[in-house]
């Protein structure tokens, strides 16, 4: 018995036909196709080392100092929430930060686990802008920044870098200037803004800074 079909759109006139593959794909590793978009030579990379029970690599210095370059505007974030508090997504928490901040140039959110966050700015002064606004209490929880820091692993950091200001009392004027100032309060820890008194040149003998211990 012959099926029917009641939708004629359905039936093909003739059968289709597959195409055969580019032989010139089908000649290609997946390596040798890797390799269009990489300007590594695989042949110079440095061989690995098993010494014991240890595998050894070895990295080179120039790119892991141009690493670290590319992250001196970048700062590190936490975001921890209050008991009850729902989840909030990455997409909402940027556009908080955005009205918070009020940054002159673009920046970028990477989340790095476990309640980090990275956060790139293209320049200093955006970077000095979102540190120097202190912890951040959102209503999705409490976001605390601190310095960017080499070999970064969210899953064993423990949050010890409460701001704090401090008084520097019966300071000399010939010291109230604003790098003066940070180099004394470096002393405690990371400096990040300095009051109202020392911003409208108020005429008294103490200033105000805010750090990180």
């Amino acid at each position: 018995m012959a099926a029917i079909c009641p939708w004629p759109c359905m039936i093909a006139s003739s059968p289709i036909k597959p195409q055969p593959a580019s032989i010139s794909h089908l000649d290609r590793s997946f390596v040798q196709a890797l390799q269009d978009s990489c300007d590594v030579q695989i042949s110079q990379l440095p061989e690995p080392a098993i010494k014991g029970e240890d595998l050894y690599i070895k990295i080179t210095q120039s790119e892991y100092e141009k690493g670290l370059a590319e992250y001196k505007k970048n700062l590190h974030g936490r975001l921890v929430l209050n008991k009850g508090d729902q989840p909030i997504t990455a997409t909402d928490l940027r556009a908080k930060l955005s009205m918070l901040w009020k940054l002159s140039g673009p920046w970028r959110m990477t989340s790095l686990g476990h309640g980090f966050h990275d956060f790139q700015f293209s320049s200093f002064q955006d970077m000095w802008i979102a540190w120097s606004a202190g912890t951040m209490y959102l209503k999705a929880g409490v976001l605390r920044l601190s310095k960017w820091m080499n070999d970064f692993n969210p899953y064993t950091q423990r949050q010890t870098h409460p701001q704090i200001w401090i008084r520097l009392m019966e300071l000399p004027q010939e010291y109230w200037r604003h790098r003066m100032l940070f180099e004394i309060a470096r002393a405690i820890g990371t400096p990040l803004s300095l009051d109202e008194i020392y911003q409208n040149s108020c005429q008294s003998f103490s200033r105000h800074g805010s750090v990180t211990e």
